[in-house]
């Protein structure tokens, strides 16, 4: 079954950033994700399958 590719960004990583005071859009830049990416971690969507 394909599950989409492989993910290129740390969940984990963005959201310490974001804890020590960071800005969303600046973590983005320092990541070279988009914004998008960086809610999507925080949202806790990244890993997760929307059917399931």
């Amino acid at each position: 079954m394909y599950t989409g590719r492989k993910k290129n960004d740390d969940d984990a990583e963005i959201r310490r950033r974001i804890a020590a005071g960071a800005m969303k859009a600046a973590v983005a830049r320092e990541l070279n994700i988009s914004r998008m990416t960086v809610y999507c971690a925080l949202e806790g969507q990244g890993s997760q399958s929307a059917s399931t």
